[in-house]
């Protein structure tokens, strides 16, 4: 198990030092129970609830692009007891989040989180899943030539557009229940089951 945040350089926010710390477990780190998170009865589904309601809880469940980036590509499962899940449940990621050809080994879940400045996957290799259900992503998602060893699922979310151009996905694509403003764009994109 990692002890230690796996870049010594960067300086952890309160949330996101109770955020490592349940992910170091293996548990779920859902950020309405961080410091200032607003508890198990605050707004929790953005699509639901919308930005508004919950902007008073916006600081204590904001999660930087680089610390998410850093525990979603540095830490192996061996290192994360259980499920071999990294799993986030409300958050808010302010910053455009790139994951463009990184290789993640972990299993991710981000799910009921709000990514304001959009996640370029393009080209990443999933070696398990990615959940991004009842997310929104605000200004784009970007997922061209990505893999999915076992399935992609965006359920309940909000998009702006969704490009998934060349991706490969191993067991199944999932969008039920979305609503997506923009285009989507599949084209040569293969769900092998």
């Amino acid at each position: 198990m990692l002890e230690k945040f796996p870049d010594s350089d960067y300086s952890l926010s309160a949330p996101e030092e109770w955020a490592w710390e349940q992910i170091r477990r293996g548990e779920v780190a859902d950020m309405r129970f961080a410091p200032d998170g607003g508890g198990a009865n605050s707004p929790c589904k953005p699509v639901e609830d919308g930005w508004i309601s919950w902007a008073q809880y916006v600081a204590g469940r904001t999660l930087s692009a680089k610390f998410t980036k850093t525990i979603v590509t540095r830490p192996q499962p061996a290192y994360i007891p259980g499920t071999r899940r990294i799993h986030i449940e409300n958050a808010v990621i302010d910053q455009f989040l790139d994951l463009a050809n990184e290789e993640i080994e972990m299993e991710l879940w981000i799910r009921n989180s709000f990514l304001r400045a959009g996640i370029d996957i393009n080209a990443a290799h999933f070696h398990r899943s990615l959940l991004l259900d009842g997310s929104v992503v605000e200004q784009r998602m970007s997922s061209n030539d990505a893999v999915f060893d076992r399935y992609l699922s965006m359920g309940h979310g909000k998009y702006p557009e969704i490009w998934l151009i060349g991706a490969k996905i191993g067991r199944r694509l999932s969008v039920v229940g979305s609503t997506v403003t923009g285009q989507i764009n599949a084209d040569n994109a293969v769900v092998t089951d």
